[in-house]
C-alpha cells in the first residue's frame, strides 16, 4: 500500500486541515480582539499583546501588576511537564507515526504541536526514507533536504492523563509520516502547547530547543468558551466541553466547533438533537448526523476522531 495518504483519508473526517496552523492557536488568539498575532513558516504562532489603556481603570488593579501576574502564570507551564514521545500506531488499519504525551502539569492542556527539522549530517542513503514522497511532489534533492515533520496532538488532557494516536505529517502537509525511517534523522526545533490557565482562560506557551529559550503569543487569558445570544444558537445546546469557538454566527446560519468531545458525548450530542425534534430528512452515519425539524431548521454534526472535536452547524432556510 502507498503509505502516502492523506491525514484524514482514513477516519473518515469531513472538514478541512488547516496545514501547520493550529487550531486551538485560533480559538486563543485569532477569534480574541487582544495582540499582534504572526504565523512562521512553519506553523508556530507568535506575537505581543498590551492591555489597552483607554478608560477608567475602575478595578484599582495596577495594570502592569496584572499583566506579570499572567505572564508568571504562562510561565509556570515547563517544556517538562509534557512528557511525549513517538511510536507507531494503526487506525482503522492505517499505519502511521503518533506524537503522543502524558500531561505532567496542573492545567488542561488543550493542543500540542511540535515542528522537527532535520539532524546535522543527515546522509542521502537516510534521505531515502522520504523517497515515495520526493517522487510524488517532484521534489529536487534540495527540497528533499529542507523536508520537515509536523508532530500535533489537539486532544485534551488532564492533568495525569496521557492521549494517543495522532499522526505525524510531512512538511505540514496533508501527508502522514508512517516509516520510523523518516522520525529517526529528526530532532525537535519548536513546541507549542495551548492550555487552560487557573482562571479558565486560555494561554500559549511555547519553546525553541534550540536556545532553550521560552516564548508566549499572549500574556492575558482568552475567553474559550465562545457562544451567541442569537435565536438559532438557542435552537441547540451549548456543549459542555474544555474549549468551544464560533466561526460563523449570523441571523440564518450558527456554526461552532467543540473541542475536548469524546465519541460517546458525541452519540450523547446527536440523541439530544433527535429528542430536541430534529428528525426529519435525518441522514446519519458513525461520524455525521444531518437533520432538520419541523420548523425547517437544519442541524448538520460532524465529529473529527483524531482531534476529538465536533463541527455544529444551524441554518434556517
Amino acid at each position: 500500500m502507498n503509505y502516502i495518504k492523506k491525514i484524514f483519508q482514513y477516519v473518515g473526517i469531513r472538514k478541512t486541515y488547516l496545514g501547520a496552523i493550529m487550531v486551538l492557536m485560533l480559538i486563543l488568539l485569532v477569534a480574541c480582539g487582544s495582540g499582534d498575532v504572526a504565523v512562521d513558516d512553519n506553523g508556530m504562532v507568535s506575537g505581543n499583546s498590551d492591555i489597552e489603556n483607554g478608560g477608567d481603570n475602575e478595578s484599582g488593579v495596577d495594570e502592569s501588576d496584572a499583566l506579570d501576574e499572567q505572564s508568571s502564570e504562562i510561565n509556570e507551564l515547563k517544556v517538562e511537564d509534557i512528557d511525549w514521545y513517538v511510536e507507531e500506531s494503526i487506525l482503522d488499519g492505517q499505519k502511521f507515526l503518533s506524537l503522543n504525551y502524558t500531561n505532567k502539569s496542573n492545567y488542561t492542556i488543550m493542543d500540542v504541536e511540535i515542528t522537527f527539522k532535520q539532524k546535522e549530517g543527515v546522509t542521502k542513503e537516510q534521505l531515502a526514507a522520504f523517497d515515495e514522497y520526493k517522487e510524488l511532489r517532484e521534489f529536487t534533492d534540495d527540497e528533499v533536504a529542507d523536508i520537515y515533520i509536523l508532530g500535533y496532538n489537539r486532544k485534551c488532557a488532564s492533568p495525569g492523563e496521557t492521549v494517543k494516536d495522532s499522526p505525524l505529517v510531512l512538511n505540514g502537509t496533508y501527508y502522514i509520516a508512517d516509516d520510523m525511517a523518516q522520525y529517526e534523522v529528526m530532532e525537535p526545533e519548536t513546541i507549542s502547547v495551548a492550555f487552560i490557565g487557573s482562571d479558565d482562560k486560555g494561554y500559549v506557551m511555547y519553546y525553541d530547543y534550540k536556545s532553550q529559550v521560552y516564548g508566549s503569543s499572549t500574556h492575558d487569558g482568552t475567553d474559550i468558551q465562545q457562544w451567541s445570544e442569537k435565536e438559532l444558537a438557542k435552537m441547540v445546546d451549548m456543549p459542555d466541553c474544555p474549549a468551544i469557538r464560533v466561526d460563523e454566527d449570523d441571523d440564518d446560519s450558527f456554526w461552532f466547533t467543540a473541542y475536548g468531545i469524546s465519541k460517546e458525548m458525541y452519540k450523547e450530542y446527536v440523541e439530544g438533537l433527535k429528542n430536541s425534534g430534529y428528525t426529519e430528512e435525518a441522514d446519519e452515519d458513525d461520524n455525521s448526523y444531518e437533520a432538520e425539524n419541523a420548523d425547517g431548521v437544519k442541524v448538520d454534526v460532524s465529529y473529527t476522531v483524531v482531534e476529538e472535536s465536533m463541527d455544529v452547524s444551524v441554518e434556517k432556510e
